[in-house]
């Protein structure tokens, strides 16, 4: 992903990949999370709610678009939690078809997709010259700039405040005040963060805040569809709580739910995998394939959650209980 954003911190290595994550790792602590609970049921039920206003209205209807109206609701939740910033993708003229940010975060990811194993300079130029590319690319910039420019708005005492629990207040607050002078300096000493990196950084977050997480709850919804069994477990886990306001303590006690969650996870991986460099000369055990230093390597989750191997009840099996 270096070539679409190719300021991320989770794709540098050492002094620079250190003075990334002093930012921004500390806020994705579970207590940050929880912290937002309620503001995430509130998103959550605004979604349910208009579901419901359809149904009473034709109790036949068919939702054809449950991933885009998922995939607006994680955004909108991340949008708050991440940046303080409404991007009203749950808003009744909204939620029903991909607005402005959401088709160029799809555009976007499908062109990543695209280029993955295209070596690095046929990847630039085909980003280069790809216009669906520059015009997503163009749209989150603008929003981007949007959300930094509502940060910056606010007073340097709001935002000192927020920066514990703000991951936009904490990028803003780490904005070099002399690019040019930080540029100059060695990795090691440099402080702070660029304009380009917190706007790649920001980039990074709204990804990983929609296309992954509304997928997984879409496939969430399809498979409890399917295994009747499994959904009426968990409405039996639920008991008297499921038409009542659930505390965090009484949702992390539903161990069932949990392992249903897990099985999403498992037999539909919302990413499709991870990449790795070798860094020695190597051979693979099985294979016998000869590894060269520098090789990039694509692991396969899907391949990883569906080998034999790796489970003793039928990997193609939906079994939460296997958890």
């Amino acid at each position: 992903m270096t070539k679409e954003v190719p300021q991320l911190f989770v794709m540098k290595p050492g002094p620079k990949y250190k003075r990334h994550a002093a930012v921004i790792l500390p806020l994705f602590r579970r207590g940050k999370i929880l912290n937002n609970y309620d503001l995430i049921l509130d998103c959550t039920d605004k979604l349910l709610d208009q579901w419901r206003s359809k149904t009473d209205i034709d109790p036949d209807h068919v939702y054809l678009n449950i991933v885009d109206q998922c995939q607006n609701l994680s955004l909108s939740i991340f949008g708050f939690l991440a940046f303080d910033y409404d991007l009203q993708t749950i808003e009744e003229p909204n939620i029903n078809k991909k607005n402005q940010l959401t088709k160029a975060l799809n555009d976007f990811l499908q062109v990543f997709i695209q280029t993955i194993r295209l070596p690095n300079f046929i990847a630039k130029l085909y980003l280069k010259l790809s216009s669906r590319y520059q015009r997503a690319k163009a749209t989150i910039d603008q929003y981007l700039n949007q959300i930094m420019e509502h940060e910056q708005r606010k007073p340097t005492e709001q935002i000192a405040e927020q920066k514990r629990t703000s991951l936009i207040a904490s990028l803003i607050t780490s904005l070099q005040q002399d690019e040019k002078l930080e540029a100059a300096k060695p990795e090691q000493q440099k402080k702070g963060l660029s304009r380009a990196e917190v706007i790649d950084e920001l980039l990074l977050f709204l990804v990983a805040g929609s296309e992954t997480t509304g997928s997984a709850i879409a496939w969430f919804i399809y498979l409890m569809s399917k295994h009747p069994r499994v959904q009426a477990k968990i409405k039996a886990e639920l008991g008297d709580n499921k038409h009542n306001h659930m505390t965090v303590e009484q949702v992390e006690s539903l161990t069932y739910l949990d392992c249903v969650l897990q099985e999403v996870f498992r037999f539909i991986p919302p990413v499709a995998g991870t990449t790795r460099i070798v860094t020695v000369d190597d051979r693979l055990p099985g294979s016998g394939v000869q590894l060269h230093k520098g090789d990039e390597l694509l692991i396969s989750f899907y391949n990883l959650t569906r080998d034999n191997r790796c489970w003793k009840i039928d990997p193609d099996l939906f079994y939460p209980e296997r958890f």
